[in-house]
């Protein structure tokens, strides 16, 4: 069995969004939201990146990476650690490469892509007063 459960495919497929933290060399930290993360198999995420420079530069310094999904639903969410390759060929690059250019043309001569090798993943849960607090009119 993977590392890839059904309820993280179910969040993944549900919010579309991750957030992607890498670091430099350095160990200066950077965040970005990834709209396109996606599951490409039990063990395996990957995402379209447009013209994020400082990701993309970490990732080639450190390919250590964590991603943060959290389904907005019911507040839980899961960090994904692993093994980030930069892709700039091949069947996985090719393949959202094309599911990009039929989305915006473009943009498709700036992206790059992200293959993330998961090896580890822990459930996150908000305690109930953050469900609250999150919930009150501001």
């Amino acid at each position: 069995m993977g590392k890839i459960t059904r309820e993280i495919k179910n969040i993944i497929h549900e919010e579309h969004l991750g957030f992607v933290a890498t670091a430099s060399l350095e160990g200066v930290p950077n965040v970005s939201p990834k709209g396109s993360i996606r599951v490409w198999d039990d063990d395996t995420l990957i995402f379209i990146d447009i013209a994020s420079v400082h990701t993309r530069q970490n990732l080639l310094e450190n390919p250590h990476v964590s991603v943060n999904i959290l389904s907005f639903k019911n507040y839980v969410g899961y960090q994904i650690q692993g093994q980030a390759e930069v892709l700039g060929h091949g069947f996985i690059y090719d393949s959202l490469v094309s599911e990009m250019n039929k989305i915006e043309p473009k943009l498709s001569e700036q992206i790059f892509v992200v293959k993330i090798s998961v090896e580890q993943v822990q459930k996150q849960t908000a305690p109930p007063l953050v469900k609250k607090l999150s919930r009150q009119p501001s």
